[in-house]
């Protein structure tokens, strides 16, 4: 059972889960409220459900916090909320608190750097798989693992066993970071490295890579292979470098309208089609940077960027770390979800940098609160036609 299979399960929702009036954040809950009609108003610490909406949201900052190693603590008080019946944190508390990720941000985009880094031509998608080589997926950034699955040792291990060789590609997303600068092939998202489980021989997550490797050919020799699918797989071109100079002289030439990064991949919930907003984007002089777990394309010779600064309108740069971002003008980061706690962090890190965030799925929260989100420059467009509306 798939991702979506599951989520249908689970259908119908709590329509009240759903918009932020559920709490568990103490033990006097599950705590459940209905501000429309029905009781109980307020939850059993006296919170109403804007109160509530925060503490989730701030419990979500706690843990994305914690992702990037932040020691920064988030005022929730339960005595408090029962002596105030109030949250005790506001939106741009949380917003103010988040923009602390940035610095560890940067330095784990500093340990990316790849002197291997250059722009060259990629496959992507479930065809990225070979049939009669060992396929082995790596989600984490490794040049290890690199290293060691193109060795001659493991090759030899490979064909010893009647496999052609290694095929090392890349998922979610450090493994968009490794195509990004070792140009091994992108599997995709969370969603395609399910759908690939019986044709992958080994998922990387870190650890001994020889041993990795070993397991992987004997994993192949045991694989079924009346299971493969054959699918044709997707090119794109990474490698070029996010130049934040030259993409501010484009800005203020007017050569381009502005710069727009896509955080995240469209799937769970989100109902945005990206290859159309892209191409709705770039018809508008945008130019798009591409920080999924999947690859884009645009014809370069089509790219009046290209032509004046050899960048082209869309470069695949890998893993979605807003530090990337830090210091472009005229920028807009697009979500097409939040996520998780450590995404919904980042785009409130965003925000406090002032740089307007647009999601495609919305948090568990009121409508109250979604303006106090939208004041602070985090806005929600669930529909994927009207995104590059809400961008003008």
């Amino acid at each position: 059972m798939k991702t979506m299979d599951r989520l249908q399960a689970q259908k119908p929702q709590n329509e009240l889960a759903s918009a932020g009036m559920m709490c568990t954040y103490c033990d006097l809950g599950p705590c459940i409220v209905n501000p429309f009609d029905e009781e109980p108003h307020v939850g059993a610490c006296g919170i109403d459900a804007e109160g509530m909406n925060v503490v989730n949201l701030g419990l979500h900052v706690l843990k994305g916090l914690t992702d990037y190693g932040v020691g920064i603590s988030v005022p929730l008080s339960l005595d408090r909320m029962i002596h105030t019946h109030e949250a005790g944190v506001t939106i741009q508390d949380l917003v103010k608190a988040s923009g602390s990720i940035l610095e560890p941000s940067q330095t784990l985009v500093g340990q990316w750097q790849s002197d291997q880094k250059k722009p060259r031509n990629v496959e992507s998608g479930l065809g990225v798989l070979q049939k009669d080589a060992v396929n082995i997926v790596t989600t984490v950034y490794s040049p290890d693992i690199i290293k060691q699955a193109r060795s001659q040792k493991m090759r030899d291990l490979a064909r010893g066993r009647t496999a052609r060789g290694i095929n090392l590609v890349g998922a979610l997303c450090e493994g968009a970071e490794a195509a990004s600068n070792f140009g091994i092939p992108l599997l995709g998202g969370i969603d395609i490295l399910e759908e690939a489980g019986d044709m992958i021989d080994y998922v990387y997550q870190g650890g001994d890579v020889a041993a990795a490797c070993e397991t992987a050919v004997e994993n192949f020799s045991r694989r079924d292979q009346a299971s493969f699918r054959k699918v044709t797989p997707r090119r794109a071109t990474v490698g070029y470098p996010v130049d934040t100079e030259t993409l501010n002289k484009a800005v203020d030439s007017g050569l381009i309208a502005g710069v727009v990064a896509i955080m995240g991949c469209a799937s769970g919930k989100s109902t945005w089609n990206l290859d159309a907003i892209v191409h709705q984007l770039i018809s508008q002089k945008f130019m798009v940077l591409n920080l999924t777990c999947g690859l884009l394309e645009h014809p370069d010779h089509q790219c009046a960027l290209m032509n004046e600064f050899q960048v082209p309108c869309v470069i695949n740069a890998g893993c979605c770390e807003p530090a990337k971002l830090l210091g472009i003008r005229a920028l807009t980061v697009l979500m097409p979800r939040w996520r998780d706690p450590r995404m919904l962090t980042a785009a409130l890190a965003l925000a406090s940098q002032k740089i307007p965030v647009i999601m495609g799925t919305m948090p568990f929260i009121t409508p109250s609160v979604r303006n106090q989100l939208a004041d602070a420059g985090i806005r929600v467009e669930m529909d994927s036609t009207k995104v590059v509306e809400v961008l003008r």
